[in-house]
């Protein structure tokens, strides 16, 4: 009996124990049930990139390379969206080539490797390089303030993050100015009455997450960043004149203190009657070009801000150019869209004259291109490059992509002189028969005045444009000798030969064959050997290069 009262007692000790050590297991389980049901909410932010504007996106890149951060590109190509012309001098004209740059710059000047670009297939998205400073604002569900941080690129996901009540909405706003060096102050306002006053000169960015539910714990907040304002380089190619040695520019109009809505990101411009706020800035955006006495000079960056509803002038109040200065020379109605970033590049040129083999006619400065993408008409950027190839008495070229054999005006546009669709619209004209008759003449062999050095050859002297293997062949006229420096300022006529009839690409690039009017017909020019200045019938299915003439010089 004595041993089962021990048993018994030992029995109730060891079920008291376990009773209490199960209690305790519960009672600790509770708690930490508690506690995780009390835990705030983190929300950790990282920059993903920059979200570039598009013809179907709505956004774009921009850089200050002087003082603003550099990106490291991750996709495609660039677009030309305008092809414009201005005179420049009797002798000389300007064609401008307006690019919408969605591609990395591979050049040798640092300014340009810094850029972000654009593309028209979707949304691309570009690095921000590290040290750059971005603010985030916070707002809860009713669109009130709640704080602003400032973070660091680089700074991935901090570890403190933004601390949170849980299971509620937040509202966050994202900004830069791409600067290193600082980022605006935070307004405190609401909402929807917050603005933000910002330097136009600067590469705004925004972003905005709206009503993002956060948990207990952890919440990452990935950050794509677009661009307010527009960018644009300039880029001024005179390698046809001589050195660029001193040049003013900008554009206009601009507005320098914009104020951005940070519950949209939409920039005011406007005053309560529809009008402008205020004038834009007197000087415009001032272009400036750090490194002159080039062939060709690239300006630094520059921010447009204004609402792209009507189109910007680039002006240079003077610029000089081998010791010849020109002022007040404008290049109108550019097209530039907010968010978006563009490259300018002017290529002077020369018309042709009656001292580099012209026959004292005014040639444009290139082959004859059409851009169907945007129904335009432009001159090839030198002397060398191809263009289009056009049927006789057809506006618009030969289609190579689809089936276009014989011409027809669906595929080839309205009957007439493709020339006379360069803008300004009747400023150009094909050549006629009588004017290359002319030329030929006048660089024939045994003539009166011939230059020499052999007076029984013509002067006309076949090789590459530049010397090198690099560039198309073609007729320089006027000389006999290989031109040297001086090749630019001479005449000469690139060696693109013809689609021949029921061919669909072109051949004999070996000659150039150039469409022209006669008194009664099309023809062609052809070139070849320096002896090889010939004129041949134009059939109705051939295509041919085209090299236009001012309607008035």
């Amino acid at each position: 009996m004595k041993i089962q009262s021990i048993n018994k007692v030992m029995f109730n000790r060891n079920y008291i124990w376990v009773i209490t050590l199960i209690t305790c297991l519960f009672s600790c389980q509770d708690e930490k049930i508690v506690n995780e049901s009390n835990e705030d909410a983190i929300v950790r932010i990282s920059i993903d990139g920059i979200e570039t504007q598009t013809e179907s996106n709505g956004s774009i890149a921009s850089t200050n390379p002087a003082k603003l951060a550099s990106t490291q590109a991750i996709n495609t190509s660039d677009d030309v969206v305008q092809n414009l012309e201005v005179p420049f001098d009797d002798s000389h004209s300007v064609q401008i080539t307006i690019t919408e740059q969605r591609n990395s710059v591979n050049s040798s000047n640092s300014k340009l490797n810094k850029i972000a670009s654009t593309t028209t297939t979707g949304p691309v998205k570009w690095l921000l390089e590290a040290g750059v400073k971005y603010r985030v604002v916070v707002y809860n569900s009713a669109g009130n303030y709640l704080n602003n941080y400032e973070y660091v690129v680089g700074t991935a996901k901090p570890t403190n993050g933004i601390t949170l009540a849980p299971n509620q909405k937040y509202t966050f706003v994202v900004y830069s100015i791409r600067s290193k060096e600082s980022v605006p102050a935070a307004p405190t306002a609401s909402l929807n009455s917050a603005i933000l006053p910002v330097n136009g000169n600067v590469d705004f960015m925004y972003f905005i997450k709206e009503n993002m539910t956060v948990s207990a714990g952890v919440n990452d907040l990935a950050v794509l960043l677009k661009h307010s304002f527009s960018q644009i380089i300039t880029t001024i190619n005179a390698s046809a004149i001589g050195d660029v040695t001193a040049a003013t520019a900008n554009v206009k109009p601009h507005f320098n203190v914009p104020e951005i809505k940070l519950n949209n990101g939409s920039i005011n411009y406007l005053a309560k009657g529809g009008t402008w706020s205020g004038d834009p800035t007197p000087s415009g955006s001032v272009v400036s070009f750090p490194n002159l006495s080039l062939s060709k000079v690239v300006s630094d960056s520059i921010m447009v801000c204004n609402n792209g509803s009507s189109t910007s002038t680039l002006s240079f109040p003077h610029i000089t150019i081998k010791g010849m200065t020109k002022y007040n020379v404008q290049v109108p109605n550019i097209s530039l869209k907010p968010g978006r970033r563009y490259v300018l590049t002017m290529n002077l040129t020369s018309f042709g004259s009656g001292s580099n083999g012209g026959g004292g006619q005014a040639f444009s400065p290139g082959n004859l291109i059409y851009n169907r993408s945007n129904d335009s008409y432009s001159f090839a950027t030198t002397q060398a490059d191809y263009g289009s190839y056009f049927f006789p008495n057809y506006t618009k070229p030969k289609r190579l992509d689809i089936a276009n054999i014989t011409p027809n005006n669906t595929i080839n546009g309205s009957s007439g002189d493709p020339c006379s669709k360069v803008l300004p619209l009747n400023s150009w004209r094909l050549p006629t028969e009588t004017e290359l008759m002319s030329i030929k003449e006048s660089t024939a062999s045994r003539i009166s005045g011939h230059a020499g050095p052999n007076i029984n050859s013509p002067v006309r002297f076949v090789a590459t444009y530049d010397g090198t293997n690099s560039t198309s062949s073609g007729m320089f006229l006027g000389t006999q000798l290989d031109p040297g420096t001086n090749r630019y300022s001479y005449m000469f006529f690139t060696y693109g030969g013809a689609i021949r009839s029921n061919h669909t690409s072109p051949g004999e690039f070996g000659f150039g064959y150039y469409l022209i009017k006669s008194s009664t017909a099309y023809k062609a020019v052809q070139f070849g050997n320096v002896d090889t200045f010939d004129f041949v019938t134009a059939l109705k299915e051939e295509a041919f290069q085209v090299r236009c003439v001012k309607v008035n010089p």
